[in-house]
C-alpha cells in the first residue's frame, strides 16, 4: 500500500463519522505534500464540497459533468493534467493554479464524489497514484460507517425551490413541481390538476402509468373538491377510502393532496394519489405554493410582454 493511504488508514481509525472523514483526509494530504486538496460528495443531484486546504475561495455545487470534477465523477475515471491553460473544462477557485490531479471516490460499488488536488507548482508524476490509493481508504471508511447520509428534508426542499425558480415554461414548471412533490412526500405517484371555472385539467403527472391510468375524470374532480377551500387533505396508509370518492387506492396506499393559487386566482393542486403516507405535509405545502408562485409570475411577466 501507499505510505500516504497507509498513513490515512491508520489517522481514520478513531473516525466515526463523514465530516471527521473528510476533514482527516484532506488533512493528511497536506502532511504529504499537497498544499490543496479537497473532498466533493455528492449530494442530492450535485458535488458539494465536505472539507478542503489551503483554499481562501471554493467553488461548491458541482452538477454531473461539469467542469473536471463533475467529469471524473460521471466516467468514474481519473484524470490528471499538468498545465490547466490547456484544458477548457477546468473551472478556477483561486488564480495561479498550474496543475490539478482528481481521482474517484468509490464506496461499496457505487462512484460517490471525487477527490482533488490542485498545485501553483508541477504536479508530482506519481500523485494520480498516489491520490487514487487514498481514495479507496475514504471510500472504504465511508463504507464502514455506513455510506453517505440521505439528504434531509430541508436539503430536498431547498433543491426543489431552487429548480422552480431557474424555470420560466409553464409545462417545466409543472413537471419539476410533480416530482418535487413525489420526492418530498415519499409518494409513489404526483399530479398537478389546474381547476379553472370549476372544469379540473391535468396537468402534469408522475409515476407508474398503471396507478395514473385508474384516475378518471370523476376521480380528479373528486380529489380537486377536496381543496377547493385551501386546505389539504390526507387518507393514512391503513384508512379506506369510502366509494363515494372515485380515488384508485389499494392497500397500504395513501394520499396527500396540496392546494396551490397564483395571484391571478387560478388553482391547482398536487397530489399523490398511491404510496406510503406523507410525513411532512408543510414541506409539501411549501412546494406547492412557491410552485403556484413561480407559475403566477410567469404568467404575469408573459402578459407585460404582450403589452
Amino acid at each position: 500500500m501507499d505510505k500516504l493511504a497507509g498513513r490515512l488508514r491508520s489517522a481514520l481509525d478513531g473516525a466515526r463519522d463523514l465530516q471527521t472523514v473528510c476533514d482527516v483526509t484532506v488533512d493528511v494530504l497536506v502532511d504529504g505534500g499537497f498544499a490543496l486538496p479537497s473532498i466533493y460528495l455528492r449530494r442530492g443531484d450535485r458535488l458539494r464540497c465536505h472539507a478542503s486546504r489551503g483554499y481562501w475561495q471554493i467553488v461548491d455545487g458541482f452538477l454531473p459533468g461539469a467542469g473536471v470534477m463533475g467529469r471524473v465523477y460521471v466516467s468514474n475515471r481519473p484524470f490528471v493534467i499538468h498545465d490547466v491553460s490547456n484544458e477548457p473544462d477546468f473551472i478556477a477557485a483561486v488564480p495561479g493554479i498550474l496543475g490539478e490531479a482528481t481521482v474517484p471516490v468509490r464506496c461499496q460499488g457505487d462512484t460517490i464524489g471525487v477527490l482533488n488536488v490542485e498545485t501553483m507548482d508541477v504536479l508530482p508524476e506519481d500523485a494520480l497514484e498516489r491520490l487514487g490509493a487514498v481514495a479507496v481508504v475514504v471510500g472504504e471508511r465511508i463504507g464502514e460507517l455506513g455510506g453517505l447520509p440521505d439528504e434531509t428534508l430541508a436539503e430536498r426542499m431547498a433543491d426543489a425551490v431552487v429548480a422552480l425558480s431557474a424555470l420560466h415554461e409553464p409545462a417545466a414548471m409543472a413537471r419539476a413541481t410533480v416530482a418535487a412533490a413525489a420526492r418530498l412526500s415519499g409518494l409513489e405517484c404526483a399530479l398537478i390538476v389546474r381547476d379553472l371555472d370549476d372544469e379540473p385539467v391535468l396537468r402534469a403527472s408522475v409515476g407508474p402509468s398503471s396507478l395514473l391510468a385508474r384516475l378518471d375524470a370523476q376521480g380528479i374532480a373528486d380529489l380537486t373538491a377536496l381543496v377547493r377551500s385551501g386546505n389539504s387533505s390526507y387518507v393514512a396508509g391503513d384508512a379506506e377510502v369510502r366509494s363515494s370518492t372515485r380515488v384508485p387506492a389499494r392497500g397500504g396506499g395513501a394520499q396527500s393532496n396540496r392546494p396551490s393559487a397564483a395571484r391571478s386566482g387560478r388553482r391547482g393542486r398536487a397530489a399523490a394519489p398511491v404510496g406510503p403516507t406523507g410525513r411532512h405535509p408543510a414541506l409539501e405545502d411549501g412546494a406547492a405554493a412557491r410552485a403556484a408562485r413561480a407559475a403566477g409570475g410567469q404568467r404575469a411577466a408573459d402578459r407585460r410582454g404582450a403589452h
